[in-house]
């Protein structure tokens, strides 16, 4: 991987930590180029660590537009050098309810196996309800931060209809794996390489192409295979080769119609090229 990479090592509705491998040449402008937009409520750079760490309105800006400006920002830094965007492989973002319910899970399937009758319904009426509580508050949290929900959480659907005929644990384990199975999933399989330059028009007006792409995985994930399967089971359009950081940054560029605003103190327009 390249020396530039950015790697995103937690996000929150409004914060959101980034740890670059090298520190840019100008912080100062990396802190400008981010700075620069509307939404944008702190920034601040820690050299010991490498980290990037911004506060902002979720409203205004999400967290997909500030790592990509970050990551153009870098890139022209380092002389149009390819950047390497990736999650961190040691973090989650699964939350405490999502933890529950999988232990739900877990005992529910232990009741079933020892346990009473009344006992197994108890615990798989309890796995059901935290299933569908967290895949709620899952697609909550992702409406919140990116303003879209993740095409998983129609997997409650499949819970729902499942549950009234009956079927809980059943329902409710695949439910929780096709909707949090992904962060299980190792996340530098999931990575873009974003290169950015600067242009001069034929009109003499400078701007800034950009173009993304997913980077190969190493090797075959096989439960992100399972998880792959289990959503196409329960109707959920999940292609195998699906990368997570390119559709987040081509849902916000299309939003912005492929024309981002302009760096820092620049007027010049970005212009976004996805190839997936």
């Amino acid at each position: 991987m390249s020396e530039t990479d950015v790697v995103i090592v937690h996000e929150l509705p409004g914060r959101l930590r980034l740890r670059l491998r090298r520190p840019p040449r100008s912080i100062e402008r990396l802190l400008t180029d981010v700075e620069k937009h509307e939404g944008i409520e702190s920034t601040s750079f820690n050299r010991v660590s490498r980290s990037l760490l911004v506060t902002f309105n979720p409203v205004i800006v999400t967290a997909t537009e500030i790592v990509t400006r970050a990551a153009v920002s870098l890139s022209l830094d380092y002389a149009q050098a390819g950047i390497t965007i990736s999650y961190d492989a040691r973090g989650s973002s699964l939350k405490p309810i999502d933890y529950y319910a999988g232990l739900s899970l877990g005992a529910a399937t232990a009741a079933k196996a020892v346990g009473t009758a009344q006992a197994t319904r108890i615990m798989e009426y309890n796995a059901g309800a935290a299933t569908m509580l967290s895949v709620f508050n899952h697609a909550w949290m992702e409406v919140t931060d990116e303003g879209v929900y993740h095409p998983e959480v129609i997997s409650v659907m499949y819970l729902i209809n499942s549950m009234l005929k009956g079927n809980f644990l059943t329902a409710s384990a695949v439910t929780w794996l096709a909707t949090f199975g992904r962060h299980l999933v190792d996340s530098s399989s999931e990575s873009c390489r974003l290169q950015a330059a600067e242009v001069e028009g034929n009109d003499g007006e400078g701007y800034i192409d950009v173009m993304v792409q997913p980077l190969a995985a190493s090797q075959v994930n096989p439960l992100k295979l399972l998880v792959t399967a289990l959503g196409n089971m329960i109707g959920i359009e999940q292609p195998a080769g699906r990368n997570r950081i390119v559709g987040r940054i081509a849902q916000m560029s299309a939003a912005h119609g492929d024309v981002l605003e302009g760096m820092g103190r620049q007027s010049n327009r970005v212009y976004m090229r996805l190839n997936r």
